[in-house]
């Protein structure tokens, strides 16, 4: 038997993720909408404190940095890495006071040599939107501009 491929499994493990994202969202809101008693509160596990807890990193991945088809640079949420892995990316530039004018956000679940992604639309771009807007602080043409500079950050030459 084989093991499921990455784009049969990238609808339920997108869904899932996004689920805890917005549960952790909602937790940081004032008048969350989930509330201790609640089913949709109480099911699964503790939510992490922060974002930063709950990934790897946040990051700008230059252009080419996975060889010469990866054309865009984007800024990476990961929150999971090696096999399986899974990430949200962010594609834009940033703005005129440093923050990132998103052009298109996607879901990116993969395992080895194995790969699927999911352009956020509809809830789910309000959520990656959210998600992003705990990095951004204005800082992020400077994350670009250090990554750039850094002469050995690309994986394939």
């Amino acid at each position: 038997m084989t093991e499921p491929s990455c784009e049969e499994l990238i609808g339920p493990k997108m869904a899932e993720t996004f689920d805890v994202l917005r549960r952790m969202l909602d937790a940081q809101a004032e008048e969350p909408q989930y509330k201790e008693g609640d089913p949709a509160y109480d099911e699964g596990y503790d939510l992490p404190e922060s974002f930063g807890e709950y990934g790897l990193s946040f990051d700008y991945v230059a252009p080419g940095t996975f060889g010469d088809h990866q054309k865009d640079g984007y800024f990476r949420y990961q929150m999971s890495w090696g096999g399986p892995s899974d990430e949200l990316r962010f594609y834009g530039s940033p703005g005129r006071y440093g923050e990132l004018d998103c052009d298109r956000a996607e879901y990116v679940y993969m395992d080895w040599f194995d790969g699927a992604s999911r352009r956020c639309c509809d809830g789910n771009l309000g959520i990656a939107l959210e998600v992003l807007a705990q990095f951004d602080h204005g800082n992020l043409g400077d994350m670009i501009e250090d990554a750039e500079t850094v002469e050995d950050h690309r994986l394939f030459k």
